[in-house]
């Protein structure tokens, strides 16, 4: 079983996103040995997923209701692959080894945060969290063929 924490600032618009697709493609192609989640690196664990992360993803055809968490070290500990939005937020977790930027593990971009802006942005970003969860699928079913 592998496990893929996804990580952002504040756990309501990136990272949410990012397990909602990644669940969301686990379940569609019934995928048994990944397990996702997120966390933020400020998050406030009583923040819900922000308006338009909420509407990109159900125009995207996806439910999901989530409240923030705060990311720990057990966190990191406990997940096999833990992927940041960006290198300069896997910079402050460099001495884990389980720790990527989804720059680093995927090839695309930093994944950059909409928050605050409007909806066609987060639709955007959404679009790139797909591409680049896919990719992360991809691989991890391919190291577990083996």
């Amino acid at each position: 079983m592998k496990k893929i924490l996804f990580v952002c600032a504040g756990n309501t618009c990136r990272s949410p996103m990012a397990e909602a697709v990644a669940k969301n493609i686990i379940k569609e192609k019934d995928i048994k040995n990944i397990r996702v989640s997120s966390a933020g690196i400020s998050a406030n664990p009583m923040q819900h997923v922000s308006v338009n992360a909420k509407k990109a993803l159900k125009l995207a055809g996806i439910n999901f209701v989530h409240k923030a968490r705060l990311l720990n070290e057990a966190m990191i500990r406990q997940n096999d692959i833990v992927l940041t939005m960006t290198a300069e937020q896997k910079a402050a977790y460099c001495k884990f080894p389980n720790v990527f930027s989804v720059k680093e593990f995927t090839g695309l971009n930093d994944i950059l945060d909409p928050y605050g802006k409007d909806l066609k942005v987060y639709i955007e970003t959404l679009n790139e969290i797909k591409k680049a969860v896919n990719i992360v699928i991809e691989k991890i079913e391919k190291q577990n063929s083996y």
